[in-house]
């Protein structure tokens, strides 16, 4: 089951684990599972050292979304104000690149990214949000800005929006995607399985969203 817009997507563990294209010459795994059964964890080394982690955990035997809540007003498009059917996500991505020997090509590089997403149905399909950060965020408000524009720095925060709702030309299988150019996000609460805030925002097809949401993960 999968809390992305264009639908539900079963997962084996042959999909968690094959990896198609080797990061190094020597790349092992090392897959772990808890006693109860509610969590695994897949370790990636390279010539013995490690260079990532994926941690998957069981939140629920239900087939069904019922996370939180997601409000928002449209200047364009219908409305929305659901307490059910809502998922989220919370994710925390840092890589630090270093080569030997050194290369002017390929200076060595970190990136750090946080991301919240949520999802609600919406019309006859789904909207999904994800707001970026250029690292993790504090209770704050945050500026909106237009991804293209190369501002993203502490402060701001880059928002798309996902839909398969036919009135705003979305299917399941290719969702319309509309961007943030201005605006402002609020963080209200933030935590390790949370998250609830607020917007204010003009897309990037002139429509503005005034919003809300909040979810629990755990």
């Amino acid at each position: 089951l999968s809390c992305y817009v264009n639908g539900p997507e079963t997962l084996t563990f042959e999909d968690i684990a094959d990896v198609e294209e080797e990061f190094c010459d020597d790349q092992t795994a090392e897959y772990y599972r808890s006693s109860d059964n509610q969590e695994f964890v897949m370790v990636l080394y390279c010539a013995g050292e490690a260079f990532g982690r994926l941690d998957f955990r069981k939140l629920t035997d239900s087939t069904a979304f019922n996370q939180g809540s997601v409000a928002f007003s449209s200047g364009l498009y219908p409305d929305i104000d659901l307490d059910n059917g809502v998922c989220g996500g919370l994710s925390d991505l840092e890589t630090e690149s270093t080569y030997t020997p050194s290369n002017a090509s390929f200076p060595d590089d970190t990136f750090a990214e946080y991301s919240i997403s949520f999802m609600a149905p919406y019309g006859d399909g789904d909207a999904w949000f994800e707001i970026t950060f250029p690292e993790e965020p504090t209770s704050g408000t945050y500026q909106v800005i237009d991804a293209s524009s190369g501002a993203f720095t502490t402060g701001t925060a880059v928002i798309r929006m996902h839909t398969s709702n036919s009135t705003q030309g979305g299917t399941p299988d290719n969702p319309e995607v509309f961007s943030g150019v201005s605006g402002s996000v609020i963080i209200s609460a933030l935590s390790d399985y949370s998250a609830a805030g607020s917007f204010d925002l003009v897309m990037d097809n002139s429509d503005t969203l005034t919003g809300a949401f909040s979810f629990v993960l755990d």
